[in-house]
This record gives structure tokens, sequence and C-alpha cells, in this order.
């Protein structure tokens, strides 16, 4: 028995699949059937239930996942706070909301890839809720976003700090300068990125309906970056983040239009209880250093 069949063994038992657990190792199929041929033939006991489609584990194997989970867990606790971490190999799964990939994300990437030169990065950038639920399924390691749920055991959650979010404007709109009600805006073309799914969507209907009017023309767009080129065209209007507009509002591509309507969204880093002092609490770690660095660049070039 040695701990690569051990880790083997725990990566299949949480993700259920030869398949997602070789994207995790980084390793073939062939390998990972050796290693676990190899740990039953070892401990004399069937560790799978083989007779479905997704691997089961067997009664042997359930005991087994409690011991052989803290073994590497503190195999990983070496590799990372002992070892040399270039001696450090594999895969770390992360999930991104698009405005972390498209604002403090490379530079907290490019963090880990210095101080793990030998560990792969399998970036996934999506929905936050749609990311949360490949969270829980053990399909990543950490998720950068906004909380669309309060997840519970085993999620630990991180905050990286808020971001303030406003209507904005192409200026060649015309719109004035001054506070603009609900009633000024309902009949303008609506980009939402993410659509009615937004986290912003049911408290944005809400501040129509308690001034007694609804939006009328509400375009959906999957992509934060796109939505943002659509507004700067004047094809609609939108509620963007400001530290990341702040270049196109210096250029006067964008206006920030004044109403009474304001939002902040916190962002976290989430990771699963079960990786505890390995590499996704690092990459969070770093994540609070790289988002915080962001802002702080952010506020000294304004």
């Amino acid at each position: 028995m040695d701990i690569r069949q051990l880790e083997t063994f725990v990566w299949i038992a949480r993700l259920g699949r030869m398949t997602e657990a070789c994207k995790r190792l980084n390793v073939t199929q062939s390998t990972l059937s050796m290693r676990i041929r190899a740990l039953e033939a070892d401990l004399r006991v069937p560790l799978f239930d083989r007779s479905h489609k997704r691997l089961t584990l067997t009664a042997k194997g359930r005991d087994l996942v409690r011991h052989a989970e803290k073994i590497v867990s503190a195999m990983q606790h070496v590799r990372l706070y002992v070892a040399d971490p270039t001696a450090e190999f594999g895969t770390i799964r992360i999930g991104m909301s698009e405005f972390v990939a498209l604002s403090w994300g490379p530079q907290l990437l490019r963090r880990v890839s210095k101080q793990f030169p030998n560990i792969l990065i399998d970036l996934e950038v999506g929905v936050p809720g749609a990311l949360m639920e490949q969270l829980t399924a053990g399909q990543l390691d950490v998720l950068l976003a906004t909380l669309p749920v309060k997840p519970g055991p085993p999620i630990t959650v991180t905050s990286l700090g808020g971001i303030a979010y406003s209507w904005m404007a192409s200026p060649s709109l015309g719109l004035p300068k001054k506070t603009i009600t609900p009633e000024q805006l309902k009949d303008l073309p609506y980009i939402s990125y993410d659509g009615r799914r937004s986290l912003f969507f049911p408290a944005l209907q809400q501040w129509f309906a308690d001034h007694g009017v609804a939006l009328q023309r509400v375009n959906v767009c999957n992509s934060l970056a796109t939505s943002i080129s659509l507004i700067v065209e004047g094809l609609g209007i939108g509620i963007l983040p400001e530290i990341y507009c702040a270049p196109l509002i210096k250029a006067r591509k964008l206006q920030v239009l004044k109403t009474e309507y304001k939002v902040e969204h916190e962002y976290y880093a989430m990771c699963r209880n079960s990786e505890e002092e390995g590499l996704p609490h690092l990459v969070a770690d770093m994540a609070q250093s790289a988002s915080a660095d962001y802002r702080a660049n952010a506020k000294a070039r304004a």
C-alpha cells in the first residue's frame, strides 16, 4: 500500500467516476485501475461495487474512506508546507465567475503557477449557481464567485470583499446627469448578464415595482464582457461593476446613472472541508490577497 493508491482511492470515492478522477490526478485510466487493483489485493477486500455504471463503495470501502482521507490530507500538508513546492504535482480545478476572471483572476493564477510550477490549473468560468453545483459534487476544488446560495458542510467560505455595482449607459444615449427614476428607465433596453437568474434580478424587479412600474425590455446576454460592450455601443443600459468599468467611465465611454438603486455584492472563496490544509485552501488565501491588491490598485489609479 502506498500514498498514490490511497489518493487514487479517495478521489474515485469522492467523484464516483474513473474519468473524473483521471482528470483530477492527471493520469490515465489504466494507471488508476492498476492502483486500485493493487490496493484491493494488498487489503484482500473489494473496495468498489463494479456492477453499476457509477462506482459505489462496498462496506469495507466506506470504512477505508475515513482513514484514507486523513492520511491523504496529512501527506498534502507535508507536501505543501514542508517539501519544495516544485515537487508538488497534480491538477487543481478552479471555478470563477466571469467578473473574477476578468479582474483579479489572472493575477491569482500567475501567483499559483509561480509558487507551484508543476501544478496544472483546470479553469472553469461560468455562472455562480452552476459552479456551486460542481463544487458540491466534487468537480471543482475551489470556487471564487458571489454566493448564490448559502452553502453548508462540507463547504467552507472565505470573504474576498465587496464590489459595488451601478446602473450604466453610453453617454450617446443622452440620459440626464441628475437623478433618474425607474419611470425613466422602464422602457429602455435592459441588458442583463445571466438573465433572469441573475442575483440582481429579484431585487431589481422589486425596485421597479415599489415605484409602480416594471421593466419592459429585458435582453439577456450570458457574458459580462459582451454585455459591457453592448452597453458601450448604446444598445441598452445595465448594472455593471464600478471598479472594472472605471477606465471606460474615465474615457467617457460609459456614464454612471444617478439612481436610488445601489448594490454591493460580496465575493467569496469556497472550498470543501475535506481539503483542509490542502492546496485549495492555500489558493483561497492567495485569492484574498489578489482581490485586495486589485481593489487597492484600482483605488490608487482613480
